[in-house]
């Protein structure tokens, strides 16, 4: 419930005021979108607390327009940011963090939309990995 509230006044502020200040989106705010993104899409796991590690942001055409020829800098920048924050959080990722940047005439100006899914190599994106079998029988390891 606090959650709900917390993000009502998150929108209010961000969405409503704040667009009065600003003509385009900012990365700063694509960044807190992502955030908020792997932190929601949190899976608790036996040995692990896994997070997404594939990201979709989605912004009105207009709004993407303005990263038209560094939107592979800014992706990689943001997965470079997102895997950071990941390894602070002691949060695991089944793959490397992909971040995919696209334009959306569904989403409104000076808006961010961010999704993230789970993805391991080939696997159905969405659905979090099979984890690995491990073995009954105890690992020897050797002196180098």
């Amino acid at each position: 419930m606090v959650d709900r509230f917390e993000r009502a006044i998150e929108r209010l502020v961000e969405g409503s005021v704040a667009s009065l200040f600003r003509l385009h989106v900012q990365p700063a705010e694509i960044g807190r979108r992502l955030e908020r993104a792997m932190l929601d899409g949190r899976v608790a796991s036996v040995g692990a607390t896994l997070a997404p590690n594939l990201f979709e942001v989605r912004l009105h055409p207009d709004d993407a327009a303005a990263f038209d020829g560094w939107e592979d800098a800014l992706s990689r920048e943001m997965e470079t940011w997102l895997a950071e924050l990941a390894f602070s959080r002691g949060l695991t990722t089944v793959g490397p963090v992909r971040v995919r940047i696209a334009p959306d005439a569904s989403v409104g100006r000076r808006s961010v939309r961010a999704e993230g899914r789970f993805a391991s190599g080939d696997a159905e994106l969405g659905t979090p990995p099979r984890m690995p079998r491990i073995s009954a029988r105890p690992l020897r390891l050797r002196p180098v």
